[in-house]
């Protein structure tokens, strides 16, 4: 995300003659960048120049979820969320019925006393970044004896 705020300059900003929205598309990770941010003042736009150090942030590409199925009748199942980065803390909310978990520190977080039924969870990064997966916790039989 690029800000940019002079009071004394006129928006719309651009760098290097690129409007500021979407000057910044498709740059190489940890790369520095010299850009010059102009502002639409006429008739003389102010211009500064800067170097500035790119720091990409890769998303969370996906989350996956393990299961413990739950005894009929109870709610004893369990599901696992893991996302594939180490971005947090985090904040998992599984749904229904709605339970938020911030501050998560890991990359795995396991949400217990859970019914059989259909659940999904979104984890969000510290950053904004967002994945979600549905799933089922299934049932089981209660204990059977074998007769003799």
């Amino acid at each position: 995300r690029v800000a940019h705020h002079d009071p004394h300059g006129t928006a719309p900003y651009f760098v290097n003659g690129t409007p500021i929205a979407s000057a910044f598309i498709d740059l190489a990770a940890n790369t520095s960048q010299q850009v010059t941010i102009t502002d639409s003042s006429t008739p003389t736009a102010q211009s500064i120049t800067q170097t500035v150090n790119v720091t990409i942030i890769p998303a969370i590409h996906t989350v996956s979820v393990a299961t413990v199925a739950a005894t009929v009748g109870q709610s004893n199942g369990s599901a696992t969320a893991t996302t594939a980065t180490n971005l947090g803390p985090y904040t998992y909310t599984f749904t229904p019925p709605a339970a938020a978990f911030s501050g998560v520190t890991t990359n795995t977080y396991t949400r217990s006393s859970m019914a059989a039924g259909s659940y999904s969870v979104s984890v969000q990064t510290n950053y904004g970044c967002v994945a979600s997966k549905a799933f089922t916790i299934l049932s089981t039989a209660t204990s059977t004896t074998t007769p003799r």
